[in-house]
């Protein structure tokens, strides 16, 4: 099932240019250096915005953040071809961002050693601008390679001031709605729409040649909230409402569970941020489907 323009307009998709409040959001860096990598040296590392001091300086041509503690420095610098901006999806042929050629994107992630030359290749999840097109957000992968195209890769997981936004799918062979297919869905390749109140919630997933389409209800007479629910594919007095559909397939009823453990509203009672996870099998198969839903919660 392809979502309509009506469906569109109603779910108010937003492509997740990263209009998430600050207060909200927290920042981390996870490097994973493999044995041979000249930079990281084969260490992995992590850091957080509890610990460390994250900072960023650029646009979206080119922009470079830095992280450091008592003892560490790192920064990473992304750069979109010349001419372009950094938009979400997957760059590849990246070179080294300040000597980058021709259509190629750059990258450059460092400590207190650098790369001469760099080969490498990102995807970004998530970016956002402010009114000046100075980078305020960015969520992605980054892989580099120093020295060569067959050298050990430094990978740079980064979260900065960005909030959770995926989909996470997991269906057992049998399964009549996600037809046996596990994946993960993130914001470079994948559109995400959440609408709805705390009566009836709509969470949508177009990307990957797939549509997904989530509809949560609260057992009759309450309101959606954190905590646990069984369910059937329509609500009643003792079982939340949870009716998913995958391309067009679904069931008319299953069993299952609906866990809620964060859901955020705003001033009108509309439903902004959900994360929760399910696991329901269709009346009539043994095979269960599920699945983690992050929307900026």
């Amino acid at each position: 099932m392809k979502f309509s323009l009506s469906v569109k307009l109603a779910f108010g998709i937003v492509l997740c240019l990263g209009l998430v409040s600050a207060a909200q959001a927290t920042s981390s860096l996870t490097i994973v250096s493999e044995p041979g990598d000249v930079i990281g040296q084969g260490v992995n590392k992590s850091y957080t915005s509890s610990s460390a001091l994250f900072g960023v300086n650029g646009t979206g041509e080119s922009v470079t953040l830095g992280v450091s503690t008592l003892s560490d420095t790192w920064y990473l610098t992304v750069a979109a071809p010349r001419g372009e901006k950094l938009a979400r999806g997957s760059y590849s042929l990246a070179e080294r961002a300040a000597i980058r050629t021709g259509r190629s994107p750059g990258i450059d992630i460092g400590n207190n050693r650098s790369c001469s030359q760099v080969w490498g290749n990102f995807w970004v999840r998530q970016i956002g601008y402010d009114a000046s097109g100075n980078v305020t957000m960015l969520d992605g992968v980054f892989v580099q390679r120093c020295g060569s195209a067959t050298s050990p890769r430094l990978i740079a997981y980064l979260s900065y001031k960005s909030t959770p936004l995926f989909y996470n799918v997991v269906s057992s062979a049998g399964d009549p709605i996600g037809l046996g297919v596990s994946k993960n869905y993130y914001g470079d390749s994948s559109d995400f729409a959440l609408s709805g109140n705390t009566n009836s919630a709509q969470f949508g997933v177009t990307g990957q040649r797939d549509d997904w389409l989530a509809t949560l209800q609260p057992p009759t007479g309450k309101s959606l909230k954190i905590g646990t629910f069984a369910t059937h594919a329509l609500h009643d007095s003792t079982h939340a409402g949870l009716n998913i559909v995958a391309n067009g397939h679904s069931c008319q009823d299953n069993n299952g569970t609906l866990a809620i453990n964060n859901i955020q509203t705003d001033g009108a009672g509309n439903v902004t941020g959900l994360y929760a996870a399910f696991n329901v099998t269709c009346v009539g198969s043994t095979s269960p489907l599920r699945g983690t839903i992050r929307f900026h919660l």
